[in-house]
C-alpha cells in the first residue's frame, strides 16, 4: 500500500485532534524507515505515533525493534521531551512537515512518502539537521547543511478545483477521462475508478466526448468522494489488490476482494502496516535458523543418496560373489577361465595394475588383491569388503538419523521463533490508572497521589460532592479519594485507610499502628487563607477529621486477566485483591529494595503467566516506597 495525498489529507487532521497537548516522551526504532514515537499527556493515555518514510499512523501496536533506525540517536537528541505542534500537509502532495517545539527552540521533521521516501530533521529556518537519504538530483540537492526544498509541482489541486475550470480543461484533453483525472489531479487509480462508476460515465470515453450535464455529474462525484474520505465519514475496507497486496478504500463499494472491514483510515494502515512489520520481523529472526534448516536438508539429501550408493556396491559385490561361487561349484576356478571373464564382464568387473599393486574395481570401488590369488581368496575379499559396506550404511544411516532430530528441533525452534517475534498490544488506559487505584469491596474507586504533583491534581481535578478524602497523619502521606464514598460501608474506609498508611511514609519507617483520617470533600479548601501560603500538594483542612486507626501494614500485589491474554497489575488490601485476582503476592515492610523486590514479584507472577510480559515497570508502579519483604505467594 502506498498512501495517496487525499488519505493524508485525513490522517494530519485526525493525528492533530488527537495529538494536541502531547508531548514526546520516547522514541524507538522499528526498522531503517519507520520510528515510533511515545507521545504523552499529563491526563491523557498515552499515543504511539509511527512515522516512517511510506506513512504516518497512530498504530495500537508496539513492535520491537526489527532493524536499527540511522535517525534514532538524533532525533532522541533533539525532539524527545518536545512539545508536539502540528502536522501540515503541502497542498495535496505526499509530502507532511511536523512541528515540535520547547520552551527556546522550534524542530521540524518533514516526511516524503513518494519515491523511495524520506525523514528529514530541519531546524526553524528549514535548515537540514539529519536526514535519511541525501538526494542530489536535476530539481533539488537535500544533504545535511542544506536547506529543504519542496519538489516541484506538477499537478492541480483537486481541493482548489471548480466546474468552469474542470470543463475547460476537459474540452481541451485529447486522451480518455479516466488519465485525465489521474493525471492532472494526481487523483489514484482506485479512487478514479469509483468516482467514474459514481458518475456513470466510461472510462474510456474520451474527454471532449462528455457533455456539460456529465461533467457536472462528475464535478460532483469528485467533490463527494473527497468531502467522504477528507472529513472522516468514510467505512474502511482493507481490500487485496491485483498485485496481492493489501490497501484500503476509505468509501462504500461492492469489491468482492475484501479482506478486512475497518474503522478508518488510520485503522487501516494501522492493520496493514503492522501486519508487514510482524512479518519482516519474523524473517529477521528466523532466517539464520531456516539457514541451517536448508543446511540440514541438504545433508539430508546426500546422506540418503550416499546409502544408496553404498546399498548398490553392496548388492552388486555380494551377487558377484554368489556367481563366481557357483562358478567354483561347477569346477571352474581359474581366474582367467572364459567364463570368469563374462561374469567379470556382466558385473562390470575389471582388473587393473596401479604402481604395480593389483586391483578389483566393481562399481568404482577398488579392491585391493593379491598377485596370483585363487578364486577362492577373490571371493572371500569380496565378501569382506561387502561386509565394509554393511557397516558403512550402519553409519549413514546412524548419521542421517542424527540429522533428522536435528531437523526436527530446528523446524520447531523455527516455530517457536516466528510464534514468540515480540510485539505487544497497546492497551489503552483508563484515566484514573495515572495514580494510585483500587476497587474496594463494594465496588467503590479509590484514587491516590503517587507525589506532590499527583497529590495536587487529583483534589483539584478529580474530587467531587460525593467523594470523602484520606490523609495519614504523618509526613509524607498521599491524599486518597473515595469516589462517591459519603455512604460507603466501615469496610471501604478501612481498606482505603490502610491503602493510604501503606503508601506514606509509614512504610519505609515500618510504622504500625499509625493514625489516618478521613473528611468530606466540602472541608478540602484549595487555596490558603489571606496572608497565609501552602507549598504544593497541601491543603487547608477545616472541620472534623475522622480517624481510623491501621492495626499492620500489609499490601496485596495481584495479576488481572483482562480481555483476551492480557494483564494488568494491581495492588491493594490483601483481601481484595485475593478475591479479585487468582495469582497475588501479600507483602509487609522491611526486607529488599524495591527494584529487586519487583524482580522476585515478576518471577512469581510469570510461572502463571509464561504467555504474558508483566512488566517490571508495572510492578514497580504499584508497590509503595521503601523495603519490603513476601509473606505470601497464591
Amino acid at each position: 500500500m502506498a498512501i495517496t495525498g487525499i488519505e493524508l489529507q485525513y490522517i494530519t487532521k485526525y493525528i492533530n485532534k488527537l495529538a494536541s497537548g502531547y508531548y514526546v516522551s520516547n522514541i524507538y526504532s522499528i526498522n531503517e524507515s519507520a520510528l515510533l514515537f511515545k507521545l504523552h499527556h499529563t491526563e491523557k493515555s498515552d499515543i504511539y505515533l509511527v512515522l516512517s518514510t511510506f506513512g504516518i499512523w497512530i498504530t495500537s501496536t508496539k513492535i520491537t525493534n526489527i532493524v536499527p533506525n540511522k535517525l534514532l540517536k538524533r532525533l532522541r537528541t533533539d525532539i524527545i521531551r518536545y512539545k508536539f505542534g502540528k502536522i501540515d500537509q503541502i497542498e495535496l502532495e505526499r509530502i507532511i512537515c511536523i512541528t515540535f517545539h520547547n520552551h527556546e527552540k522550534i524542530t521540524k521533521l518533514i516526511l516524503e512518502f513518494f519515491g523511495g521516501g524520506n525523514i528529514i530533521l530541519c531546524d526553524d529556518e528549514m535548515k537540514i539537521l539529519a536526514l535519511l537519504h541525501s538526494i542530489n538530483s536535476r530539481h533539488r540537492q537535500l544533504y545535511v547543511g542544506s536547506k529543504y526544498e519542496y519538489p516541484p509541482k506538477n499537478f492541480s489541486n483537486v481541493l482548489e478545483m471548480n466546474l468552469k475550470e474542470l470543463t475547460a480543461d476537459i474540452k481541451n484533453a485529447k486522451t480518455n477521462i479516466a488519465k485525465f483525472i489521474g493525471i492532472n489531479y494526481r487523483i489514484p487509480h482506485k479512487y478514479v475508478h469509483i468516482i467514474l462508476v459514481l458518475s456513470k460515465i466510461d472510462p474510456k470515453r474520451n474527454c471532449n466526448d462528455l457533455s456539460n450535464d456529465e461533467i457536472n455529474m462528475l464535478f460532483n462525484s469528485i467533490k463527494k468522494i473527497l468531502y467522504i474520505i477528507i472529513n472522516g465519514e468514510h467505512k474502511t475496507t482493507v481490500i487485496e489488490d491485483e498485485n496481492n497486496e493489501l490497501d484500503i478504500i476509505p468509501v462504500e463499494t461492492q469489491l468482492t476482494n475484501t479482506i478486512k472491514k475497518v474503522s478508518g483510515i488510520n485503522e487501516g494502515m494501522d492493520y496493514i502496516f503492522t501486519k508487514k512489520f510482524i512479518e519482516e520481523n519474523k524473517f529477521n529472526k528466523t532466517t539464520k535458523v531456516e539457514n541451517k534448516y536448508e543446511e540440514l536438508k541438504n545433508r539430508l539429501k546426500e546422506q540418503s543418496n550416499a546409502i544408496e550408493i553404498v546399498k548398490t556396491k553392496f548388492f552388486a559385490m555380494t551377487e558377484l560373489a554368489k556367481t563366481l561361487s557357483n562358478c567354483i561349484k561347477n569346477g571352474i576356478i581359474n581366474i582367467n577361465d572364459q567364463k570368469i571373464q563374462k561374469t567379470f564382464d556382466k558385473y562390470q568387473v575389471y582388473i587393473n595394475k596401479e604402481k604395480n599393486i593389483k586391483f578389483l574395481k566393481i562399481n568404482n570401488k577398488k579392491i585391493k588383491v593379491k598377485e596370483n590369488m585363487s578364486l577362492h581368496s577373490i571371493i572371500s575379499t569380496i565378501y569382506d569388503e561387502s561386509k565394509k559396506q554393511i557397516q558403512s550404511i550402519k553409519s549413514i544411516e546412524n548419521a542421517k538419523n542424527k540429522t533428522e532430530k536435528e531437523l526436527i528441533k530446528i523446524k520447531n525452534q523455527a516455530t517457536k521463533i516466528r510464534n514468540n517475534v515480540s510485539f505487544e498490544k497497546i492497551r489503552k488506559k483508563k484515566w484514573f490508572e495515572r495514580y494510585r487505584w483500587f476497587y474496594t469491596h463494594e465496588g467503590l474507586l479509590a484514587i491516590g497521589g503517587k507525589d506532590t504533583s499527583s497529590n495536587s491534581i487529583i483534589i483539584r481535578k478529580h474530587l467531587t460532592r460525593n467523594d470523602i478524602v484520606f490523609h495519614a497523619d504523618i509526613f509524607g502521606s498521599p491524599f486518597f479519594i473515595l469516589k462517591d464514598g459519603i455512604n460507603a460501608h466501615e469496610d471501604s474506609i478501612i481498606e482505603v485507610a490502610n491503602m493510604t498508611a501503606c503508601f506514606s511514609r509509614a512504610w519505609r519507617e515500618s510504622t504500625h499502628g499509625l493514625n489516618v483520617y478521613w473528611v468530606n470533600s466540602t472541608q478540602i479548601k484549595k487555596s490558603a487563607p489571606s496572608g497565609q501560603f501552602l507549598s504544593k500538594g497541601s491543603f487547608q483542612i477545616e472541620g472534623k477529621r475522622n480517624y481510623v486507626k491501621t492495626s499492620e501494614l500489609k499490601l496485596a500485589i495481584g495479576i488481572e486477566l483482562l480481555d483476551g491474554n492480557n494483564v494488568i497489575v494491581i495492588s491493594g488490601p490483601p483481601h481484595v485483591i485475593i478475591n479479585k485476582c487468582k495469582r497475588y503476592v501479600i507483602i509487609a515492610p522491611t526486607g529488599e529494595d524495591i527494584s529487586e523486590m519487583a524482580k522476585k514479584i515478576q518471577y512469581e507472577f510469570s510461572k502463571s503467566y509464561m504467555n504474558n510480559k508483566i512488566k517490571l515497570d508495572e510492578i514497580i508502579q504499584a508497590l509503595p516506597s521503601g523495603k519490603s519483604h513476601i509473606i505470601d505467594v497464591i
